[in-house]
């Protein structure tokens, strides 16, 4: 289901006025730089991106508003492409804002999927949506058209679908657990799950290596009410649909990355940003930059940006450091800086 572009700013308007990673090329004002996807304050409506520029080393925030004068949405998830459009999943408005690639203007909005989280292409045209449902354990994958803005079929999944990885003609998708707890992957063809892989409890990331070996980070299961019920992360490497490697990590870790030449794994645990070679047989361990990030991305230059929500609050902030943890930049950036889309 559709709204038209104008009750879409009125209702943008009123709440502002009341309170994936391989690069995408795009040709347009925003070309050769990283999209930063600011959340804003839960309830709000103030989503926003940030775009910082590759060539100049510079950053410009409210890029979304600068183009249409209206913020994005309310917990504003994530950013993916789409043939000639990016798909914004606003999780908490429950909406798929969608705009032109060249100039970030506003060609549409989807509704009626339930705490949308990623956006996975599968042409030019349609695309796979996770979300988690209305209570977390009810999750589903949704195909929809982003031409017609139709919602094409759904999957049902249970809980917490998460983010997508495309390895060949096939597509994987952690389920998270959401709420709960769950230790799968799925591989989807263009209609359906083909085949589930048990990992390990509550995958969260996923990426593919240089050697064409699918990895996923799995954050653990943690039990606030029974602690001694929570389970610890993992690190696990597949390799033609069958695990063959699993390393154990500390509960909570989060978010994974590859090196450009698909050689080393990034990835958040224990206050660290920490590296992993695809060869080794046993867990690196490698210590490379210390603190909390809420997201990060290995960009063109091979770079790593951060991002650090700060008191989720504040302005947020964008740390560059290199592979060998040396702080190279710094950008201020939105409210609840949580993910990032490259763009060549």
């Amino acid at each position: 289901m559709r709204r038209n572009a104008i009750l879409f700013i009125l209702g943008l308007f009123f709440l502002s006025a009341c309170g994936d990673d391989d690069p995408q090329t795009n040709n347009g004002l925003y070309s050769n730089g990283i999209f930063v996807i600011n959340q804003g304050n839960f309830g709000s409506g103030s989503g926003s991106l940030s775009f910082i520029d590759l060539d100049d080393s510079t950053i410009a925030n409210d890029v979304f508003f600068s183009s249409n004068d209206f913020y994005l949405g309310n917990v504003t998830q994530s950013m993916s492409k789409v043939g000639s459009s990016y798909v914004i999943a606003n999780n908490n408005a429950e909406s798929l804002v969608i705009c032109n690639t060249a100039d970030l203007k506003f060609e549409d909005e989807i509704l009626g999927i339930k705490q949308p989280r990623f956006v996975q292409a599968i042409n030019n045209s349609e695309a796979w949506v996770s979300s988690w449902g209305e209570t977390g354990s009810n999750g589903q994958l949704t195909k929809i058209d982003v031409t017609s803005g139709e919602l094409i079929s759904t999957i049902e999944t249970g809980g917490g679908p998460e983010k997508f990885v495309s390895s060949g003609s096939a597509i994987y998708v952690t389920n998270s657990g959401g709420f709960f707890r769950d230790s799968v992957i799925y591989k989807l063809n263009e209609n359906e799950i083909e085949q589930t892989i048990i990992v390990g409890d509550n995958p969260y990331d996923l990426v593919v290596d240089g050697n064409g070996a699918i990895w996923v980070l799995c954050t653990g299961f943690t039990d606030w009410a029974n602690p001694d019920n929570s389970t610890q992360g993992r690190l696990v490497k597949i390799e033609n649909d069958v695990v063959v490697n699993s390393f154990e990590l500390s509960n909570g870790a989060n978010h994974l990355e590859i090196s450009n030449n698909g050689q080393t794994l990034f990835y958040l645990a224990d206050g660290m940003v920490k590296s992993q070679s695809i060869n080794s047989n046993t867990l690196d361990n490698n210590e490379i930059y210390s603190g909390f990030y809420y997201s990060m991305i290995v960009g063109q230059d091979g770079l790593i940006y951060l991002a650090d929500a700060k008191d989720f609050a504040s302005t947020g902030e964008v740390i560059v450091i290199d592979g060998a943890g040396e702080l190279i930049n710094a950008y201020s950036v939105g409210l609840i800086p949580g993910g990032f889309l490259k763009v060549d």
